[in-house]
């Protein structure tokens, strides 16, 4: 039986490319390194627009989603440098690379250009986390399946939901735009991170649903995705992996660095920048 980790066709043997790979994979590393952090830039008291849409959503926050998650992003991204060329990290690069995309990319949508759009995706992201919580204490529970929030939880998540649902309602935005993406075709798109990605598609150019697709299926280690390429890169210079996964990886690593800093300028014009007349 033939062991497609050591056959010429699988790995990369040129040692000029393994080089070359080996330093692309340093200078993302350090680049990594240098991410900037939301944590280091402040709401400017002269940011007419923030200052605005915090006043017609109130209650419901806009910063503290796109802060938590894009740190959840950063962190990712931090873990996959020094990654690059491990053989340990051989899935555990994608499930970080997955996490930056996932958490960078649900911050770009959040963070719309129109107004109206920012406000509906606030409340709708705001709904999909009061309902996972809901889920987060039934799991919890008892291990039976007979488990019952207390009534004191059920009450919160109740009040928490039609806070939202007030809002709305306030601000003239029917439920059901909320609650799901609306329609594509015939079909209902209900909020989920699939459609989100599709929804963005691309981001400055950044094919950002083929990387998210890419990600998660090397990440779950199933499919064909994963199965086409699991024996592929294994051979390395002094113990580190370079190979065909690499070289993907660092592909992926990029896209991914490019999406955060689009979030992150997003991010930085919405809480510093004044309304255009």
């Amino acid at each position: 039986m033939t062991d497609n980790a050591s056959s010429p066709s699988t790995t990369i043997d040129d040692p000029e490319l393994k080089a070359a790979i080996q330093d692309q994979a340093k200078e993302t590393r350090a680049r990594f390194r240098q991410l900037p952090s939301v944590a280091t830039i402040h709401p400017d008291s002269t940011s007419e627009r923030l200052m605005q849409l915090e006043k017609t959503l109130a209650p419901i926050p806009i910063r503290e989603p796109i802060v938590r998650h894009m740190s959840v992003a950063l962190n990712c991204l931090q873990r996959v440098g020094p990654g690059l060329t491990k053989p340990y990290a051989e899935h555990s690069l994608f499930m970080l690379l997955r996490g930056a995309v996932e958490n960078a990319a649900l911050c770009v949508w959040l963070l719309a250009d129109d107004d109206t759009d920012l406000m509906k995706r606030i409340l709708t992201n705001r709904i999909a986390e009061i309902l996972e919580e809901k889920r987060f204490n039934k799991l919890f529970g008892a291990q039976d399946g007979s488990y019952q929030a207390p009534k004191i939880l059920q009450k919160a998540n109740e009040a928490k939901i039609n806070e939202v649902l007030a809002v709305a309602e306030r601000l003239e935005i029917p439920e059901r735009d909320i609650v799901n993406l609306g329609k594509r075709g015939n079909k209902t798109r209900k909020y989920t991170l699939s459609d989100i990605m599709k929804d963005l598609r691309e981001v400055d150019s950044l094919d950002v649903f083929s990387m998210w697709s890419i990600a998660s299926g090397l990440a779950h280690g199933g499919g064909q995705i994963s199965s086409g390429i699991k024996s592929l890169g294994v051979q390395g210079i002094n113990g580190e992996l370079v190979g065909y996964k690499t070289f993907l990886a660092l592909g992926q690593a990029d896209t991914a660095f490019e999406l955060y800093r689009v979030a992150f300028t997003k991010y930085s014009q919405l809480i510093q920048s004044k309304i255009q007349p």
